[in-house]
């Protein structure tokens, strides 16, 4: 990946919080699109979602999610689960709630899933602007009729003050 400033790389995370597509990023920032794509599946990797009940002791999504998988695999009773528990010092309730949690909330995001995204956003975005380069097509036509009508009204005006005039 190219190296970006911070400041461009900050743009671009904000970006795509926001919502915006990675193409209408790419068109905006200059940045190629794949550097862009990078960028996104960083930040889904790495991010902590602010309302995530990471249990006590651990520091990533990704151990909270190993370990709520051994539980709920394993089964809350089984002595290796136990085990681990203990080592980590981490309690049952916050295993459990955090498993509610990711059960709401965490999508399993493969590269599948990512390419299908987007192909449905690509997918969007032609069918945006084929919608906007329709609207400007009907808007410059209703402009022409509407100047055509403005001149026939002239005209009208004009034949209607000049018979007027002859009477």
């Amino acid at each position: 990946m190219k190296k970006l400033n911070p400041a461009t790389r900050s743009q671009i995370e904000e970006l795509l919080r926001n919502g915006d597509t990675v193409a209408s990023i790419s068109r905006a920032t200059g940045v190629h699109i794949n550097t862009i794509y990078q960028i996104r599946n960083m930040m889904y990797t790495n991010e902590i979602p602010a309302d995530a009940p990471i249990p006590c002791g651990l520091t990533s999504l990704a151990d909270a999610q190993m370990i709520a998988n051994m539980c709920s695999g394993f089964g809350f009773d089984h002595p290796d689960v136990r085990k681990l528990l203990a080592d980590k010092a981490l309690e049952m309730d916050e295993i459990k709630k955090f498993q509610a949690w990711a059960q709401n909330n965490l999508e399993f995001c493969t590269k599948a899933t990512l390419r299908a995204r987007d192909r449905y956003e690509a997918e969007l975005e032609k069918q945006d602007r084929l919608h906007k380069e329709t609207v400007q097509k009907l808007t410059a036509k209703y402009e022409k009729e509407n100047k055509d009508l403005v001149i026939s009204v002239d005209l009208l005006k004009k034949a209607i003050a000049s018979l007027s005039k002859e009477d």
